[in-house]
């Protein structure tokens, strides 16, 4: 069979411009792929960089988040130290006024009770040794008035000036000796009530002494509970440091990753643009073809 032969001016067989231009980026698309298959895997690193700098820039965004929901409990939890501080210390005010008010009461009343104890054994045995006394003074009295009287009857009118001194001299000892009694007796007396007053000093300075340890114990429970209150704020200070740090690496590496990948991009975008029946700028569907819809979004 003859084959046919094929004029010139055929326009059925003649290549149209837009056929020619479809071929030429055909050609330029799979020349573009085999130089993208022969790179040394960079491109696919800078992808998985990227994708790895999009997850670091989520966590980013969660560890912002999550310094917010610190910063807010931080600020709840402040808030409650010093309501709590303020409870506390205004529990204890009442308390220590009330144990005081309490405790001054139970002094008065154990005071009183003790002096009025005391003072009513005091006067029952003052007036017991009057009364005995009183009793053995009346006996001997009596005893020598007849005792005198005797005298005067057995001695005459003779030995009556001697027997009235004598009579003298007996009362004048008698009242000597229930002087010097009733004298010790009061000495005695005043040598307690000295005694009882020490005794009510010393009550008063160990009151004293016991609130002023029960106040000091007080204030160093609540300068305790301060310090770890101070402490625990410092911890987390520290803790939202470290944290910033690690912001501040991730967006350092998140921006050398971006202008990696920019210059990459803008390398091959100009070596598409040099290639022929290309213009400045029509080669940006190559890239398109060469790069995920969404590589740039994650690596920006």
């Amino acid at each position: 069979m003859a084959s046919k032969k094929i004029k010139a001016n055929d326009r059925k067989y003649l290549i149209k411009e837009n056929d020619l231009q479809l071929i030429t980026h055909r050609h330029i698309l799979s020349v573009g792929k085999k130089i993208a298959d022969n790179l040394d895997k960079t491109t696919a690193e800078i992808f998985k960089d990227s994708l790895l700098e999009r997850e670091k820039e989520l966590l980013k965004e969660t560890t912002k988040n999550h310094q917010i929901l610190i910063d807010e409990q931080k600020c709840k939890y402040e808030k409650e130290i010093d309501r709590v501080k303020k409870e506390g210390i205004e529990t204890l005010r009442h308390a220590l006024k009330n144990e005081t008010i309490r405790v001054e009461k139970l002094k008065k009343k154990v005071i009183t009770e003790f002096f009025e104890k005391k003072l009513f054994d005091q006067k029952m045995k003052y007036e017991k040794t009057l009364a005995e006394m009183a009793e053995k003074f009346a006996i001997e009295k009596q005893a020598a008035i007849e005792n005198c009287i005797k005298i005067k009857t057995d001695a005459a009118n003779a030995e009556t000036k001697l027997a009235q001194e004598k009579h003298e001299n007996l009362l004048n000892q008698v009242n000597k000796s229930w002087s010097e009694r009733l004298q010790n007796e009061k000495i005695n007396t005043d040598k307690l009530l000295s005694e009882l007053l020490s005794v009510q000093k010393n009550l008063e300075a160990s009151f004293e002494e016991l609130m002023k340890t029960k106040i000091n114990d007080l204030n160093t429970c609540c300068e305790k509970r301060v310090c770890k209150l101070i402490d625990m704020n410092n911890d987390l200070q520290k803790e939202n440091s470290s944290f910033r740090s690690i912001i501040k690496d991730l967006e350092k590496k998140l921006s050398d990753a971006n202008c990696y990948v920019d210059k990459v991009l803008l390398a091959f975008q100009d070596f598409v643009d040099m290639c022929p029946g290309f213009c400045k700028g029509q080669g940006e569907f190559v890239l398109q073809n060469l790069a995920p819809n969404n590589a740039r979004e994650i690596s920006t």
